[in-house]
């Protein structure tokens, strides 16, 4: 929706005649240009910057327009498709919107559709291209470094449920071997031979406990 308005906005700023469209842009001119003037050009007169600027700033509101243009249709795709694919048919889409807006203005009294506006919007669509483009590396990077910082905590309380896991298989067959040997009363030779090799071991004290007793 918001780039539909925007093409709107753009089809009616084209349908203004010559002499309103030039008034509108000259306003913003000579404004700029006081600001130049009262600043860095102060040895220039005013009437001069006046005249130099006004081109500039048509052109630069060409530029503008399309370059709005260009991220609001790419936003539009961008959810929905590759961003490549997003980018190539968002370029496509101005290119032709900006061929139909000048073929527009040589219907519209003072105006001229020439095919140098198309090449100045497709500049500002550039220019958009590669706003968007530097914006987009830097979120798809930290994007891809929250993926992984998920990913290595989610493997990290992996391996730290499966060393829970192994203690409690650990202590619940030493519970077992212990309670099979309350219940025999009796060492079986092979845990004999074990406790042998480790005189401190728990098992070796019990042995030793049972042999007194059986004496």
């Amino acid at each position: 929706m918001p780039t539909v308005i925007w093409m709107v906005v753009i089809f009616q700023l084209s349908s203004q005649e010559g002499i309103q469209s030039a008034s509108v842009s000259r306003k913003v001119t000579e404004y700029a240009a006081k600001v130049l003037h009262s600043t860095v050009l102060q040895d220039q007169e005013y009437e001069v910057i006046v005249e130099v600027l006004h081109p500039a700033v048509r052109k630069t509101a060409h530029m503008a327009e399309y370059a709005i243009l260009y991220v609001l249709l790419f936003l539009s795709f961008f959810f929905s498709m590759l961003a490549t694919r997003s980018a190539a048919l968002s370029i496509i889409i101005a290119f032709i919107y900006a061929i139909i807006d000048e073929t527009h203005q040589t219907y519209v009294s003072g105006r001229s559709g020439q095919f140098y506006d198309v090449c100045v919007d497709m500049t500002g669509v550039l220019i958009a291209v590669c706003i968007v483009l530097i914006v987009y590396s830097f979120w798809q990077g930290r994007h891809l470094r929250k993926e992984e910082l998920v990913k290595e905590q989610q493997e990290m309380e992996t391996d730290e449920r499966i060393r829970q896991a192994r203690i409690e298989g650990a202590r619940f067959e030493r519970e077992r071997l212990r309670r099979e040997m309350e219940a025999s009363g009796g060492i079986n030779p092979l845990q004999e031979e074990r406790a042998e090799e480790e005189p401190e071991s728990r098992l070796f004290k019990f042995m030793k406990k049972k042999r007194g007793d059986n004496k």
